[in-house]
């Protein structure tokens, strides 16, 4: 037995004014969309986010958005505009790390750019100089504006490479790391990429070479450094030493500077050459022997340097009697002793030893590599 089922007006009703509503619709948006397209542009509107670093402009921008003239307020309309291909087109800009472009009801073409932040600029060993953001990204430099940031120097050519990229998380972390830090940021004029790829910091204030070596334990070598610098080169000077080197784990080795000059006992007594590098006692200075002075300890002093050469013509042990005996003088006198020490003169022991020991000295200060920042 079948069942006639009765249909509802009311249902029918309401399928009726959806369908309608929803014509409506469909009808309103097309309509306002073909006059929004009609339309022309009424004005261009580029705001960047992190204005201080200058390297993007908004001239730059609306020239870029605009295609050099292409387009023109007031008189291109809206439909000739492709929103998504201005956007590829700004996001281009090596500089620039994100654009959103849109235009409001109003007509008006609205850009808004984030630059890219650099955090290091690089000098590569082959001459190449560049910036880096946090994303690592290469950026070239600007013939405009010039950003002065952390320098990394002796950089090998960096490649799309897992060495390269290895090499440049390092630097990212130390360099992130050094500008967190209010001190460091101060105190570190450059960073050196050394030829084993150890890290080198050449630092604001003082002479000293500063090994860091890798970024591993990086946190307890700067408090090291710190507690070095606070609790030993306050007290002994800044120029007491030369090298602090920090690849060692868990430790700070220094090293003294050596300037000092070489002692004339350095063989018989080495506890002085030690104080010449301390400076705690000066090197002992060659003493003249005058005509007059007793020869009890000068000839011990000069044969220690240079023993006098006994010559078969004229032995030294034959002198001594035969001069003794020869005077008239009825009372023994000293004179004679002073006589043969006068023979074995002190030209032959020459105190002006320390001077090739200091021309060595300047010639190995030269010697040191000096880093120069070369400006751009």
């Amino acid at each position: 037995m079948s069942v006639k089922r009765k249909i509802s007006a009311r249902k029918i009703i309401q399928a009726l004014l959806t369908l309608v509503l929803a014509v409506v619709t469909v009808t309103a948006v097309l309509s306002a969309t073909k006059m929004q397209k009609s339309r022309t542009l009424a004005g261009v509107d580029i705001r960047i986010e992190n204005k201080q670093y200058g390297f993007v402009t908004e001239q730059e921008i609306e020239q870029t958005l605009l295609r050099d003239g292409e387009i023109k307020p007031g008189k291109t309309k809206l439909s000739k505009l492709n929103i998504r291909q201005m956007e590829k087109v700004v996001v281009a800009n090596p500089w620039v790390e994100d654009a959103q472009v849109y235009v409001d009801n109003k007509q008006n073409l609205h850009a808004l750019v984030v630059q890219r932040a650099p955090v290091a600029r690089i000098f590569e060993r082959n001459g190449n100089s560049y910036y880096i953001d946090r994303q690592m990204e290469i950026l070239p430099l600007s013939n405009k504006y010039n950003y002065y940031t952390t320098v990394v120097t002796n950089v090998p050519e960096l490649k799309n490479d897992s060495a390269s990229n290895a090499l440049k998380a390092q630097i990212m972390a130390l360099v992130q790391y050094i500008r967190r830090d209010t001190f460091w940021n101060q105190q570190v004029s450059q960073l050196i990429v050394r030829d084993d790829m150890q890290f080198e910091i050449v630092p604001v204030l003082g002479e000293h070479q500063i090994i860091l070596g890798d970024t591993t334990d990086m946190r307890l070598k700067f408090d090291n450094l710190f507690a070095f610098y606070n609790k030993v080169l306050n007290e002994v000077g800044w120029d007491k030493y030369n090298v602090l080197d920090l690849s060692y784990k868990g430790q700070l080795v220094a090293s003294p500077a050596l300037k000092w000059k070489l002692p004339v006992d350095k063989v018989i007594n080495r506890i002085n050459w030690v104080s010449s590098i301390t400076g705690e006692t000066p090197a002992p200075k060659p003493v003249a022997i005058a005509n007059n002075t007793p020869a009890a300890t000068a000839p011990a002093e000069v044969k220690a340097e240079t023993p006098p050469p006994a010559t078969p013509e004229k032995p030294m042990q034959a002198e001594v009697p035969a001069e003794v005996k020869i005077g008239p003088k009825p009372e023994p006198k000293t004179e004679p002793a002073a006589k043969t020490v006068r023979k074995v003169t002190p030209k032959r022991t020459e105190p002006k030893q320390p001077k090739p020991e200091q021309k060595k000295e300047k010639k190995q200060e030269d010697k040191k590599p000096k880093y120069i920042y070369g400006g751009n």
